[in-house]
């Protein structure tokens, strides 16, 4: 599923990127996020794409057109539901569900706030929830792109390391390229492995070494460690 945050703050945008991800996680649901700082950017991306986000988070205080400004927009636009504006104030919670809006997320939320307040998308993150089947020895074993670390070839197979465990599948790793082409948080390492990097715990550029929650690890081919760098400092908080 295709989830907006338009935030101007880039700490804010990234602490609800790691709420959204760590959620995501719990309930095996597949998501993509897409950031902007101004509701003009927002707005413009919006009305130019033809596959639109189940969800968007808005920021109320912004240069420039305001949160309150962009939601009315939309839902001129046609947007009926998926609205949570996020803000430091909560003078304008009655005006945002006046609008339509389907939450309202008071900085500086916890965790389990904003679990509550998605909820009511619990459906749409369900439908959402994208796995690969791994056969071994002639038992199946379905593995949530979500609770992926990695996946590492060995030999002519290939092992994922996941929040559940090792699961082991006899067929290669290049086999399961396809699952993961319409991904953006996967990346394929070199022949050897297809990496989540929502999941990595620390990356040493010098080294090459990633690590993971499981505590599980694997070094980065040289050629592709600043790449890996930055993409990580994307996702940094």
């Amino acid at each position: 599923m295709l989830i907006f945050i338009c935030d101007d703050s880039r700490a804010d945008q990234l602490r609800l990127v790691k709420n959204i991800n760590s959620y995501a996680r719990e309930i095996h649901a597949s998501v993509t996020v897409q950031l902007f700082d101004s509701a003009d950017a927002m707005l413009s991306d919006f009305r130019s794409r033809p596959d639109k986000p189940e969800i968007i988070f808005l920021d109320i205080y912004m240069d420039g057109t305001n949160g309150m400004d962009a939601a009315h927009a939309l839902v001129e636009s046609g947007v009926e539901n998926g609205l949570v504006f996020t803000t430091s104030s909560e003078e304008h919670a009655l005006q945002a569900f006046s609008i339509g809006a389907d939450g309202y997320l008071h900085k500086p939320f916890t965790h389990e706030e904003f679990i509550r307040a998605m909820r009511r998308f619990r459906q749409l993150f369900a439908d959402s929830s994208r796995y690969i089947t791994a056969q071994f020895n002639r038992e199946e074993t379905r593995v949530y792109l979500s609770g992926i670390y990695f996946a590492e070839s060995a030999g002519h197979s290939t092992v994922f390391f996941t929040d559940k465990g090792q699961v082991r599948s006899s067929a290669p790793l290049n086999s399961f390229l396809p699952e993961f082409e319409d991904q953006p948080g996967f990346l394929v390492c070199g022949r050897s492995y297809i990496v989540n990097l929502d999941t990595v715990e620390s990356y040493d550029q010098d080294s090459g070494e990633m690590k993971f929650p499981d505590g599980s690890s694997l070094s980065v081919p040289v050629r592709m460690r600043r790449e890996v760098r930055l993409k990580l400092r994307d996702k940094e908080v």
